[in-house]
């Protein structure tokens, strides 16, 4: 069973890469779409810094975006090193 969790990661995360890539056709496809409801985070993060010329409300969301990153990967790591330990 502990052989599986490293799979189980690399899973994961190629299934949000695969995610993140169609939600980027979505938008060259769509150009945002209605309301840039298609726009992916990183690219509303970097229009609202330079081209809307907001750098501080950029580095909050930028800021805000991190500290979630980071926090499911603390849970994942430390779900996975559980997981090893215990079997």
């Amino acid at each position: 069973m502990p052989l599986i969790m490293p799979a189980v990661t690399v899973c994961l995360f190629l299934a949000i890469f695969w995610s993140f890539k169609v939600f980027e056709l979505n938008l060259a496809l769509t150009k945002g779409g209605p309301f840039k409801s298609t726009e992916s985070v990183a690219l509303d993060i970097y229009n609202e810094a330079f081209t809307n010329n907001r750098l501080g409300l950029g580095t909050a969301k930028a800021m805000i975006f991190f500290i979630i990153v980071a926090i499911i990967t603390i849970i994942q790591v430390r779900l996975t090193k559980k997981k090893e330990v215990e079997m």
